[in-house]
């Protein structure tokens, strides 16, 4: 078994640049796809204002990834410099330090972008009529924006159908507000997968169609998925056509 290693201090460096640059300059391009994608979903399912919500809060979170990324780049160089130093005992207090420089990073930015979020929407200009969506946008900057937009163009455009969900918590933290301010959609189906928010929308949902007397379907606890969100809109479909008998749709 041979092992090889990749000393940026000897040798030809542009090959060994290259795999070190190419993950990099991949991460930079996914980043700027994810707001990308935003502005598609939200410009075609959303408004103009869910749009400039998106166009405005992206550039927020590019600031903050551009901060982050910029800090893990100048521990990178401390590791770097210390291993070219042959002093690799000086790498573990580097590694320890950027660890707690990054909580207390994480714990600022949480306070601020969750606190600050409608100053910030004020700050970076968003029109008048757009900054309680961007202030909500920046503060759900983890989630599916488009789950936000794609819900309350549902509530407005069909406020009696059938609502179902299989992946985004957001979506239903949305509809559970649409249903408090007076929508009643004929159903709706709440069954997200996933750790963060997940049993606690579920559980806002439920708690809301319960108190407004909205039918509703949620599997509870942290288990669900799209795949199940359709399974469940097939089995509504098969009951009402008399067809849940696979024999009755031509199974043999």
């Amino acid at each position: 078994m041979r092992s090889e290693k990749n000393d940026f201090t000897q040798g030809s460096i542009l090959k060994k640049l290259a795999a070190f640059m190419l993950p990099i300059l991949g991460a930079l391009v996914l980043q700027a796809a994810y707001g990308a994608v935003d502005l598609l979903v939200v410009g075609r399912f959303g408004s103009t204002i869910g749009l400039s919500a998106v166009s405005t809060g992206s550039q927020v979170l590019n600031l903050v990834t551009f901060v982050v990324t910029q800090l893990a780049m100048g521990v990178t160089v401390l590791i770097a410099r210390y291993l070219g130093e042959k002093k690799p005992e000086l790498i573990g207090s580097v590694i320890g330090g950027a660890a707690v420089v990054f909580t207390l990073l994480s714990a600022v930015l949480f306070v601020v972008m969750v606190g600050f979020a409608r100053s910030i929407s004020v700050l970076m200009q968003a029109p008048a009529e757009a900054v309680a969506l961007t202030a909500s946008y920046v503060r759900n900057l983890r989630f599916t924006p488009g789950a936000v937009a794609s819900m309350h163009r549902a509530a407005q455009e069909h406020p009696g159908a059938i609502l179902a969900v299989g992946n985004a918590p957001t979506a239903l933290l949305t509809i559970a507000e649409e249903i408090e301010a007076g929508l009643r959609p004929a159903l709706v189906i709440g069954v997200p997968v996933g750790f963060v928010n997940v049993v606690e929308s579920k559980e806002i949902l439920f708690a809301a169609c319960e108190a407004h007397g909205v039918p509703a379907i949620a599997a509870m606890g942290r288990k669900g998925g799209s795949n199940v969100a359709a399974a469940i809109c097939n089995a509504l479909v098969y009951s009402a056509a008399e067809m849940l008998d696979p024999t009755a749709r031509g199974w043999k």
